[in-house]
């Protein structure tokens, strides 16, 4: 059997790992076979090397840990995978094997790069999705003759406002606080009633939920609109007379 011996190596995050890691790991690619798979007994393999069997299953141990700064983030950057007593899975190493000269292990390296930056860039963004749909704010209902509206908002009343520019007759029915991933849960509560967008059927169920949530479905919420200082204000920002 034989393998291929990259410069890179001796560059990567195997730096400075010790001799017995690249002697075990020289021996790993030499007798690796076809599929990948390798035997790896510590007694023997001490033996070939000249060392203790305990220095050999350290050194298998580390080339079997996830490695966060490895090139490849296949199998999250371990270089090894252990499947029985002594059976262990090379991950990369059909690929490797494949690689007919340096340009071709460049390119490669580069694809890893490529791939391993495309799955940051969509944990970020998956990140940032799970911020945005935790933030604070108010879910509120707005009616429009037969359809009921269902958003998001952090100032209900100013958006619903901004709504009657185009359609006059739409009405806030109710608000209560809540997140973007709240507003999502109820719209599928309600999907049998969706229309398109954040649209719904005024239905009997719909208009149950919110009349049954009308308790703290108020505009009289101080901390709802920073320009609303007295809690008798109207959405419209007019302040109506209190009851007598």
């Amino acid at each position: 059997m034989y393998g291929k011996h990259f410069e890179s190596m001796y560059t990567g995050s195997m730096f400075g790992k010790g001799p017995m890691v690249f002697a075990v790991w020289g021996y790993v690619i030499s007798h690796t076979k076809q599929d990948g798979h390798i035997e790896l007994n510590p007694l023997l393999l001490a033996a070939v090397i000249g060392c203790d069997p305990s220095e050999v299953e350290t050194a298998i141990n580390f080339l079997c840990q996830s490695d966060d700064r490895s090139r490849s983030k296949d199998e999250e950057g371990r270089r090894m995978i252990r499947e029985g007593e002594f059976d262990y899975r090379v991950v990369n190493y059909v690929s490797y094997r494949n690689i007919l000269n340096e340009e071709e292990r460049r390119a490669y390296n580069r694809e890893k790069q490529r791939e391993s930056r495309a799955r940051k860039e969509v944990k970020k963004q998956e990140k940032i999705k799970s911020s945005s749909s935790e933030r604070p704010g108010f879910v509120y209902y707005a009616q429009s003759g037969d359809q009921v509206k269902i958003g998001f908002s952090d100032n209900p009343w100013a958006r619903v406002h901004e709504f009657k520019t185009a359609n006059p007759d739409i009405e806030l029915l109710g608000v209560h606080r809540g997140t973007p991933k709240r507003e999502s849960e109820i719209h599928h509560l309600f999907q049998n009633l969706h229309i398109k967008g954040e649209w719904f059927r005024a239905a009997p169920e719909l208009t149950s939920h919110i009349m049954s949530n009308r308790q703290s479905m108020t505009v009289n919420d101080t901390s709802a609109v920073s320009t609303d200082t007295d809690t008798n204000t109207s959405p419209s920002g007019r302040a109506r007379k209190r009851a007598p």
